[in-house]
């Protein structure tokens, strides 16, 4: 579980938090959860920057359950428009249809140096709180966790 102290740095600061919880893999990528908001941006940039000081690669994950038309071409043009800027990362981009987004990504934290999640809640109070998806990291995944805003 996570802390009190952690989840509410992670739910409310202004810049991006990291926080580390289980075991970095040490060969391993950089996990970014990507989808089409202003926080998947933030975390696709917050992901190759650490990708590139921890000399690894980048794997960049969009889980989805409906089938909304070019969703797909666009995330995986958003990822190359990055990759341009940081021709050295190797990355791969992994499309999955699964019921749950934050499931799908703490499955594969367990390999994972580092997983990055956007900050994205809905709501009147949404910049103050995490997304489910980056809540469930927090509490589950097996690997540091960086919260991108």
């Amino acid at each position: 579980m996570i802390g009190s102290v952690a989840l509410r740095a992670a739910a409310s600061a202004r810049c991006p938090v990291v926080v580390v919880r289980g075991s970095a893999a040490a060969d391993g990528p950089v996990v970014v959860g990507l989808d089409d908001s202003d926080g998947g941006e933030r975390a696709l940039a917050f992901g190759f920057e650490a990708a590139v000081a921890r000399g690894t690669g980048l794997e960049a994950v969009h889980a989805w359950h409906d089938g909304r038309p070019g969703r797909e071409s666009r995330l995986r043009e958003q990822v190359a428009a990055w990759s341009r800027k940081h021709p050295l990362v190797p990355v791969r981009v992994h499309v999955v249809r699964v019921r749950s987004a934050a499931r799908a990504l703490s499955g594969i934290s367990a390999g994972a140096q580092l997983i990055v999640a956007g900050a994205r809640a809905r709501g009147p109070v949404a910049g103050g709180l995490l997304g489910s998806t980056g809540y469930w990291l927090l509490a589950h995944a097996a690997c540091p966790v960086a919260v991108a805003r």
